[in-house]
């Protein structure tokens, strides 16, 4: 490599860790909501035994159209922030074959638009852009505090996280035949086009095996060769967070909660 060709290269990694390192980093995180009034699965191996919805803590829609009427009255909206807890609402992604196949390929091809309150009257006054990073569940990339302001605000009204218009799915399966060697598989579907899956083991406390798995306690109270039962427990304090590094859980920001 010549001279000149590797100041260029060094200038350049200077340059992007510099970068990396005033990035703004944006967060979604999501609810985990378990099957109501369920205490005990039965699990036959290889096969989904439990499913668990992913929704936004929150969801607005827009009372007004936005951008010249790029995105019109009643769009969903799901809430994001970054480190500087400023808060954001994001349009959710077009998983359409033609713009999934593009955001494939390059992550500003999904980009859409998100909005934000930043005098906090109940109305939107800025907006910016997010790309989809990572997907299972979704994370994007953007920036909150670039927003730029709008020529005309946007009102919106909170709704049911429950109506967010996708069915992201947690999915369980099982493997193994002794307590001692059970292992529960960790999908996600209608997350994303990359699903992204984790094996938790089994683990014995106070002398019973379980299987700690993000929001949920798994006590194992019979298995065989094909099939095994669970005591289920789970925790509704614990919200999922997708981030570079994978999966983590999560309590509730100490700001939101304040919201």
């Amino acid at each position: 490599m010549n001279i000149v060709l590797r100041a260029a290269v060094t200038a350049f990694a200077a340059i992007s860790s510099f970068a990396a390192a005033k990035a703004e980093v944006v967060h979604t995180i999501w609810e985990i909501a378990p099957p109501k009034g369920v205490a005990e699965v039965t699990a036959t191996k290889g096969k989904t035994f439990l499913e668990q919805r992913l929704i936004p803590i929150r969801l607005v829609r827009t009372t007004d159209a936005a951008l010249d009427g790029q995105v019109p009255a009643g769009t969903p909206l799901y809430l994001v922030y970054n480190d500087a807890e400023q808060i954001g609402f994001c349009t959710v992604i077009d998983r359409s074959p033609g713009k999934a196949a593009k955001g494939l390929f390059m992550a500003l091809g999904n980009k859409r638009p998100c909005f934000t309150d930043r005098d906090n009257d109940g109305k939107f006054d800025a907006t910016f852009q997010v790309f989809d990073l990572l997907t299972s569940p979704p994370k994007v990339g953007g920036s909150i505090s670039d927003a730029q302001a709008m020529s005309s605000e946007v009102g919106f009204e909170e709704i049911d996280p429950n109506l967010y218009p996708e069915n992201m799915l947690m999915l369980f399966k099982h493997s193994g035949t002794t307590a001692k060697h059970v292992q529960v598989n960790i999908s996600f579907e209608n997350a994303g086009s990359k699903v992204y899956w984790q094996p938790y083991g089994s683990q014995q406390i106070d002398g019973k095996w379980a299987v700690f798995v993000l929001n949920s306690l798994l006590w194992i109270k019979e298995i065989n060769e094909n099939t095994a039962s669970f005591e289920l427990q789970t925790d509704p304090t614990v919200y999922i967070q997708r981030t570079r590094q994978g999966i983590d859980m999560i309590e509730m920001p100490a700001f939101l909660r304040r919201k």
